[in-house]
Parts: C-alpha cells; structure tokens; sequence
C-alpha cells in the first residue's frame, strides 16, 4: 500500500458508504485527515489523525467553511477526495423535471466546484511552498 505519512487529506462525503472505504484507506495509509459529511463524528474513524467536520456542501461559506477547518487543525490541505453526490432521477430524461436537474446540479455540479473553489489556494501555496516558487500564481 502506498504510504500517505505526514499528507493532509479533505475527504468529503466521508460517512457514506464509498467515502466510509475512502477514509480508512488514507488512514491505514497514514494520511491525517478531515472528513466531512452532513452527520459524520470523530467516533466514526476512531484514530488520533482523523478529525470530523459536519459540512453541508451546497454553498460557498460552507465549503470555505470546511477548508478554513482543515488549515485550522492541520495547517494546510494536500488532498482532496470530493465524494459528495447524487442522484436524483428514476425518470427518462424527457419526463424529468427542472427541480429534479436543479437538485442534481446542487449535489453533483454546485458542491464541487465550492471544494475546488475553497481548497484550491491551500493546496497552491502548499505547492509553492514545497518547491521554493516565490512568486504568486493567478487563476
């Protein structure tokens, strides 16, 4: 197994079932991480580099939010594992309604692009840091 000692890892949707496996495979590979689900707690993962932040990802403070938690107890984010989505279908696509896409697009589209938008920065100047570029990287 690859080793993940001493990297900060952001694991979103962490409690749910893919996100359950996730999270113990970056802790059994040493990762400290910060998961994060609606409902998720510290003894879901009983292990010292594992920290639960409840996070609700369908806007912008929330996913910020989440970020400034990782850097908070961990001092800078290496990893993300956006595992946050759904569906919200079961009908063919010509009877499928605009709530339904607009519901989907929150989980799936929205939420994702709040964790880029939000980790982004800390996983740049963690770059730059690690490898001595000085200069500030825009976009």
């Amino acid at each position: 197994m690859p080793t993940l000692d001493g990297k900060v890892a952001l694991i979103t949707g962490a409690s749910g079932g893919l996100g359950s496996f996730v999270t113990k495979a970056f802790l059994q590979a040493g990762a400290m991480v910060m998961g994060s689900s609606r409902s998720i707690k510290a003894s879901d993962f009983p292990n010292p580099r594992f920290e639960a932040m409840p996070a609700e990802l369908s806007s912008g403070d929330n996913a910020t939010k989440l970020a400034l938690g990782a850097v908070a107890r961990f001092g800078r984010i290496d990893i993300v594992v956006h595992l946050v989505g759904g569906f919200d279908g079961g009908k063919p696509v010509h009877e499928t309604g605009d709530d339904s896409l607009d519901r989907m697009l929150e989980m799936n589209l929205k939420s994702t692009f709040f964790i880029a938008r939000a980790t982004l920065p800390y996983m740049r100047a963690g770059r730059r840091k690690n490898s001595g570029d000085r200069q500030p990287r825009r976009g």
